[in-house]
């Protein structure tokens, strides 16, 4: 289904952000930590996590470029040693 639909139906209502709401978002997800997961479990997560990142950052340098107040970086996860598999 797309977003269009969902606000169509009511689920979603417009909302005007601004790039101190995106940046503080992405700092969040930098900040997430697992909690008590394996270790493999925290593996796929972060790959998964920074892959979700770097999408919703593309995505917007597509379709919201004004929402990007400084460079994000693409590798913003990859600190040494942590989540190297």
């Amino acid at each position: 289904m797309r977003l269009l639909q969902w606000k169509a139906n009511g689920w979603l209502q417009a909302h005007q952000t601004s790039p101190a709401q995106i940046a503080d978002l992405l700092a969040i997800v930098d900040r997430h930590t697992a909690g008590t997961v394996s270790q493999s479990e925290a593996i796929e997560l972060r790959q998964f996590t920074q892959k979700l990142r770097n999408d919703v950052i593309a995505w917007l340098k597509a379709n919201h470029p004004t929402l990007i107040t400084r460079h994000f970086s693409f590798s913003a996860f990859t600190r040494a040693g942590a989540g190297s598999s």
